[in-house]
């Protein structure tokens, strides 16, 4: 009588009974490093694309809807005729760059209603500076657009909007087709 076990195994059974098990630490160590891999490429996306000032802006911004946008409980901006189809075309334009437009119409119980959209001459534009000739004295809102999805207002806009004193004029900013922050 043989008391060996392994007697009369095949080689397949054979390397299955000495095939290695993962061990419960094995898993673990797997596991942990997986999610240290999935911090790293976030911390990684958060830093390079600024998506902490991505999400303020969609939280701060408003969309258009219907050619209106409320922008708050008193408050609202409506286009009208082809004033926003003006302003569109030249968001499109100028993806690249930054771009200003003075809005025009009239102001009747915080109703802003934009029956036209100036673009005045721009003496210097870039991904993310725009210099430009004034607007007319009877502007009503003046917008400046962007880069996408990046509504948050710069040092530079305070101060632009400090400069301009008539407390009534809305400065606007652009950041997608449909979408605006007021400041």
């Amino acid at each position: 009588m043989n008391d060996d076990p392994l007697e009369g195994l095949t080689e397949e059974q054979l390397l299955k009974k000495f095939e290695e098990k993962p061990s419960k630490w094995k898993k673990i160590l797997i596991f942990s490093a997986a999610l240290f891999m999935i911090f790293l490429m976030v911390s990684y996306a958060w830093i390079n694309y600024d998506l902490d000032d991505i999400i303020v802006s969609l939280f701060k911004s408003k969309t258009l809807e219907e050619n209106k946008i409320i922008i708050n409980e008193t408050t609202s901006l409506t286009f009208k005729e082809e004033s926003y189809q003006v302003l569109l075309k030249n968001y499109l334009e100028n993806q690249d760059k930054e771009f200003k437009a003075c809005l025009l119409g009239t102001i009747k119980e915080n109703d802003y209603k934009i029956t036209e959209t100036i673009i005045p001459e721009m003496i210097k534009q870039s991904f993310n500076q725009v210099i430009s000739k004034s607007c007319p004295e009877k502007t009503i809102a003046e917008l400046h657009s962007h880069p996408y999805r990046r509504c948050i207002e710069s040092e530079q806009d305070l101060k632009t909007k400090e400069l301009i004193n008539k407390p009534e004029t809305l400065m606007i900013i652009m950041c997608e087709k449909e979408r605006f922050s007021f400041y």
